[in-house]
């Protein structure tokens, strides 16, 4: 009499659980980095849309520095004012990864994105709008925005 043996050997079972480690290794790096640019970009727009705020406050009431409430000179970053902006990013709702602040003078301002902690964006550096349309990324989370980093671009080691 021959048995049929039927199912899998240990051998197979650990050959499938081998192949699906790697694959795995080399997948999810490259689905947390795709996450990060996805963060990036959703901070980017939310900046561009809040320096749209900032510019028809100053049309109605020719002072930036009114975003944050009052009319003095806003020379650290203060979140803005609920009535002009929120203060975090994405926008649209879910989990909120940057933080919005801005400083400002009668005639000038300058906008900023910050990660605020959450993973995955944390120690990605912040980015920043200026009035002038001037756009920076602290890519190497310095705390100052370099030379080589007045450019908005998603991934680090990307060109301008």
């Amino acid at each position: 009499m021959n048995k049929k043996h039927q199912g899998f050997s240990l051998i197979e079972l650990m050959m499938v659980v081998a192949i699906i480690g790697i694959l795995s290794a080399i997948a999810y790096p490259s689905y947390v980095e795709h996450s990060r640019k996805a963060h990036r970009v959703k901070a980017q727009e939310a900046l561009e849309s809040f320096a749209m705020a900032m510019e028809k406050l100053r049309l109605e009431s020719q002072d930036y520095r009114l975003a944050g409430g009052s009319a003095a000179d806003v020379t650290t970053h203060t979140a803005p004012d609920a009535s002009v902006f929120p203060s975090s990013a994405p926008t649209d709702g879910g989990v909120q990864f940057y933080n919005l602040t801005f400083v400002a003078t009668k005639f000038s301002y300058a906008v900023r994105a910050t990660p605020n902690g959450t993973k995955p964006m944390d120690g990605d550096g912040f980015f920043e709008l200026h009035h002038t349309g001037r756009k920076g990324w602290d890519a190497d989370g310095s705390g100052s925005i370099g030379t080589s980093e007045w450019c908005w671009k998603t991934s680090k080691g990307g060109s301008c």
